[in-house]
C-alpha cells in the first residue's frame, strides 16, 4: 500500500493590485517529480486584511461603531480583549463590550472610564 505524504506550501504575501477588490482567486497545482501523471490542485482565495472605513460614536456617545471594507470572520459578541491588546483596549473603559452587527460591522459599547475621543487611534490584534 501507499504510505500517505503530507506537503506543506507556504505562499508569499498578499499585496492587492487594486484597492477596490481585497481579495484574488489562484490556482495552484502540485505535480510529482516521481510520477507527473500524479498531481494535485487546489483553489485559494488570498485576501488583504479588513479596514476600518469608518468609525464614529452613536449619538449618545456610548457607542463606537467600526465599519470595514469587506466582511470579516467577528460574529456575535466577542470579548473586547479578542481584537484589542491593553494599552488599546483601556481607552474603550472597564469592561466594553464588542458586538457585531454584521460581518462588516463592529459595535463597542463603551464602560466607565473610557477615555477613546474623536481621533483616538488604536490597532487591532491581527488572527486568523
Amino acid at each position: 500500500s501507499a504510505e500517505a505524504q503530507q506537503l506543506t506550501v507556504t505562499l508569499p504575501a498578499y499585496t492587492p493590485d487594486d484597492e477596490q477588490s481585497p481579495a484574488h482567486r489562484v490556482w495552484a497545482t502540485v505535480t510529482s517529480a516521481l510520477d507527473p501523471s500524479t498531481s494535485a490542485a487546489v483553489e485559494f482565495t488570498y485576501r488583504a486584511a479588513p479596514r476600518v472605513l469608518s468609525a464614529r460614536f452613536d449619538s449618545s456617545g456610548t457607542l463606537l461603531v467600526l465599519d470595514f471594507d469587506q466582511d470579516t470572520n467577528g460574529q456575535a459578541a466577542q470579548a473586547c480583549p479578542t481584537y484589542f491588546g491593553p494599552a488599546d483596549l483601556a481607552t474603550l473603559g472597564n469592561s466594553p463590550v464588542c458586538v457585531w452587527s454584521s460581518p462588516s460591522s463592529l459595535i463597542i459599547t463603551l464602560s466607565s472610564g473610557a477615555t477613546v475621543v474623536p481621533g483616538t487611534s488604536f490597532s487591532f490584534i491581527m488572527s486568523s
